[in-house]
Order: structure tokens, then C-alpha cells, then sequence
């Protein structure tokens, strides 16, 4: 009878138009009547299938919605009306070639990059961006992209750590700008670096660290904000298989926790070991997305080619620095 109960009247509670079906004759089941509604509404509360006071239907939890999003540098467009979204604790791997826009695409999810047109929804965040030839471009407020970046985390591909501060002083630099007490903040670090299985390197100067042991610092000072999204510039560049599987591990573990994850990659393998879903893109342009079933039933050939065909990417280009 749900139907029944659900059809359109004036009154309202919780989001249900619900119809009176009590007539003057039912008023001693009333009491049954309301304990059956309740029950029921509690059954959809729990199901997540609400109807708001607007009367639109309740949306599963999204973590990240991109709408019409572009991007170009001069007269280059990187980026053309791209469109997705990823549900809550997914791991979606961008995947393409050097060049796709994997990258800009990715930085503009922590506003590292403005998009010249679109929205963006992140973190209970929305952006908008359009140009027009009286005010140009709209760019968020530092404010709001400064409250963006502590729900959203990211890791560099070249990792970023600072040199002058031991391990553990990278991870508990932000917090402890942002607020967080000291003691407070290095007993969070020690527990990130237990669970990457650095605790006796806390102490070390990120000059002493493996490029695989950086890679664990650098996830573990992105968790430290305890971000609701955290995004990954692809964090196997340059690593052997050995640490490669490591970093795998470690994403699959904060998948578990339900954290949202974003990972730019060139790798087909590895994409297959972490991805919930896959946005392959060529030439600044969506050519397929999906859930990680695509990738044994892919639905375009470019995308199938990728598989057979080595995506190329740019090789990392490392500063020498000359002393004396």
C-alpha cells in the first residue's frame, strides 16, 4: 500500500505527501494506521530512499560530480566538456596517455587549476565557472579553496616533501598550522607511519628515503588533515614492481575505509589491481567510463587498444643540483 500512502496531498512529513486514508469511520484504527506509516518511513530513512520536503528523490551519496568541465592554455583546449561523477569510498583511475589531460584534470579537483567552464561538486563543495566578456573568468576565493584542499587531499607525483624537516615534521606541519595541538598531531603521525610501516623512519631526512618510502610519507601527510577525497598523481612513476604492489596495498586499504580516491595513471596493470571504476581519456575528451568491468569488456576499440598498445607517458625530469 505504499503507493497509496506516498500519492500527492498537502500534507507533508519528512518529504512524503501523504494522503490521509483514515475516514470518519477508521478513527479507531488510527493509532495503527500512523504506527504502520512510521514503520515504513523508518524502513526508507535506513534504506536511504527519503523524499525530501521538495519532494525530489533523496541522492545516493556522491563524492565528486564534474559537469561541462574545459580547460585550455592559449589556443591549446586540454580539456573538452568533461562530465562524470564517482559515488562515495570509490576508486576511479583516470587513465590515458601523456597528454589525455589526466593530470589537469585532476589538479583542477583541488583547484590547482581553474576550469575555463563548468561544475564541479567535491566534498559538499560547489564550483561554478564560466567566462563571459564583461567580468572573464570566475575564480573561487583563496577562502574557499583553502577550505577545499583540508577535504581534499592529494599526492604529487614527484611527492613534494619538504627537505629541511625530518619525516615526521612533514607530516605535522599543516595540522598544526590549521589548529590541531602538537602532541595531538605527532601521535596521529606515528600511527600513519605504523600503518606504512615507517615508525623507525620518523626521525630520517627525506634526502635518506627510498623513492618507494617517500611515496609512503608523502599518502601518510595527506592523511593527516584526514581528507574526505584524496586524489594521486601517478604514484608508481618511477618505482620497481616490489614497491608498486606496496602502493597497492596501501590504496586498496583506504579503499576499505571508505575514502573517495581519484588516481592519474598510465598503467593498465595497475589500474586493473585498484580501480572500483575508469575514466579513459585521449585528446582532452572522455572515450569511455565505467565500472572496472570495462576493462574485460570494454565497450570502445581505443580503450581495448590501450590494453595491447603500452600508454606512453613523459618521462619524470629530475633537477642536478651542483655544489661548489
Amino acid at each position: 500500500h505504499l503507493q497509496d500512502i506516498a500519492t500527492s496531498d498537502r500534507r507533508t512529513f519528512a518529504g512524503f505527501r501523504f494522503q490521509m486514508i483514515i475516514n470518519h469511520k477508521d478513527r479507531p484504527h488510527q493509532s495503527e494506521y500512523l504506527f504502520i506509516f512510521f514503520l515504513i518511513l523508518s524502513i526508507l530513512i535506513a534504506d536511504n530512499s527519503v523524499i525530501n520536503l521538495s519532494g525530489k528523490k533523496k541522492i545516493q551519496a556522491m563524492g565528486i560530480a564534474v559537469q561541462s568541465l574545459s580547460k585550455s592554455f592559449g589556443d591549446q583546449q586540454v580539456l573538452k566538456d568533461i562530465s562524470f561523477s564517482i559515488s562515495k569510498g570509490e576508486t576511479t583511475v583516470l587513465l590515458g596517455s601523456s597528454g589525455a589531460g589526466k593530470s589537469t584534470l585532476l589538479r583542477m579537483l583541488n583547484l590547482l587549476e581553474s576550469p575555463d567552464q563548468g561544475t564541479l561538486n567535491i566534498a559538499d563543495m560547489i564550483f561554478t565557472f564560466h567566462k563571459n566578456q564583461r567580468t572573464g573568468q570566475k575564480q573561487p576565493s583563496s577562502a574557499e579553496a583553502c577550505q577545499l584542499r583540508r577535504k581534499v587531499g592529494m599526492v604529487f607525483q614527484q611527492y613534494h616533501l619538504w627537505p629541511h624537516m625530518t619525516v615526521l615534521e612533514n607530516l605535522i606541519e599543516a595540522p598544526v598550522q590549521q589548529g590541531m595541538l602538537k602532541p595531538e598531531a605527532r601521535t596521529k603521525a606515528m600511527e600513519l607511519l605504523m600503518r606504512m610501516g615507517l615508525t623507525d623512519k620518523a626521525n630520517a631526512w627525506p634526502s635518506s628515503l627510498s623513492g618507494g618510502q617517500q611515496q609512503r610519507v608523502a599518502i601518510a601527510r595527506a592523511l593527516m588533515l584526514s581528507p574526505e577525497v584524496l586524489l594521486f598523481d601517478e604514484p608508481t612513476a618511477a618505482l620497481d614492481p616490489a614497491i608498486t604492489n606496496q602502493v597497492v596495498e596501501i590504496i586498496n586499504e583506504l579503499q576499505a575505509s571508505g575514502i573517495t580516491m581519484v588516481v592519474v595513471t598510465h598503467e593498465v596493470d595497475f589500474a586493473r589491481k585498484i580501480a572500483s571504476r575508469v575514466v579513459y581519456l585521449e585528446n582532452g575528451e572522455i572515450v569511455e567510463e565505467g565500472t572496472a568491468e570495462r576493462f574485460t569488456a570494454p565497450q570502445t576499440k581505443a580503450f581495448e587498444l590501450s590494453f595491447t598498445t603500452p600508454i606512453r607517458n613523459k618521462p619524470i625530469r629530475k633537477k642536478c643540483l651542483k655544489f661548489g
